[in-house]
């Protein structure tokens, strides 16, 4: 087979591959509390200490998709003069303020269209107060809540900023924040059946946990409706998630594989190290090309950082 041939057929798997996982964001989180209106109301009263009842006052905003394939957040509702971003993590990320300061941009340039209100008028414009919230079942921070801010990012540390953004995270592995859990049962029953999973798992395959986790939770009334009316899906993607890590090492050597083809036959006269390193830096050029050729709205600058992403 011919180089090009041989790439083509790589840059095909590495398409179809990445096209998967975009396809699978979505967590079983964001599916309960995006598909679910009570029990994000049930929710925003847990963590707000208020006692809304009627779910029509509340108004899904999540972003379902952006121009930058990354930015793309988990659940996102306005509610009494507020705007609440909330996202699931499974990993500890320190960069989550800024983060959220991106998906408020983008959610207040939507609120702006939306309302068709002018921003060079000479009377202010009332903006939903925003709350941001990490709910974090990773292993690194044991912490049952603290809070993150964007300041924290900051090089110039004398300097007094002019912004300012705080991220509040509560831990939702099993055993933290009962209060939390007792005022919200659908948190609870996510939390239980995620706990579930993590416990069998351990001593029988992943599909069969499960499957055990389901059944378990729909008997002991955790998230019983939702199961019971998503089973399929859920399956699916709970099976998924626990495999993500691995499909994604499989994309990534995917990733490599193409670029040091193409850079391995470009660099020989430099010498094999030197060819390698030129088949890092191909690999992420051809990549980022085919990002933007998918999105054309997508900044080099963008897709160059996505590509490294998926290389590191």
């Amino acid at each position: 087979m011919s180089r090009n041939r041989y790439s083509r057929s790589l840059l095909d798997r590495l398409s179809s591959g990445l096209r998967n996982i975009r396809k699978h964001k979505d967590n079983l989180f964001c599916l309960i509390f995006n598909e679910e209106k009570e029990g994000l109301l049930e929710l925003y009263n847990a963590l707000n200490g208020s006692s809304y009842t009627n779910v029509n006052e509340l108004q899904i905003v999540t972003i379902k998709s952006a121009l930058y394939i990354t930015y793309k957040n988990d659940v996102a509702y306005l509610l009494g003069g507020t705007i609440n971003l909330y996202e699931h993590q499974s990993t500890y990320n320190p960069n989550m303020p800024v983060r959220f300061l991106i998906y408020l941009a983008t959610e207040y340039q939507k609120i702006i269209d939306e309302r068709d209100s002018n921003i060079y008028s000479s009377r202010i414009m009332p903006l939903p107060t925003p709350k941001c919230v990490v709910f974090y079942n990773g292993k690194e921070k044991d912490d049952d809540s603290y809070e993150m801010r964007l300041s924290d990012a900051f090089e110039n540390k004398d300097t007094a900023a002019d912004a300012e953004l705080t991220v509040h995270i509560y831990n939702i592995n099993n055993g933290h924040n009962q209060s939390l859990m007792d005022k919200c049962p659908t948190l609870d029953g996510y939390v239980h059946l995620i706990d579930k999973i993590n416990r069998y798992k351990r001593n029988m395959n992943v599909r069969r946990a499960v499957e055990l986790s389901i059944e378990e939770c729909i008997d002991e009334g955790y998230l019983e409706k939702f199961l019971r009316r998503h089973r399929s899906e859920v399956l699916g993607m709970l099976l998924f998630d626990t495999e993500r890590k691995k499909y994604e090492r499989a994309i990534r050597e995917d990733a490599r594989e193409y670029g040091l083809a193409e850079g391995l036959a470009e660099g020989r006269a430099k010498g094999r190290a030197e060819g390698r390193a030129e088949g890092q830096r191909l690999a992420i050029t051809k990549l980022a090309d085919h990002y933007m050729s998918e999105k054309p709205g997508l900044s080099k600058e963008d897709a160059i950082a996505l590509a490294e992403s998926i290389l590191k």
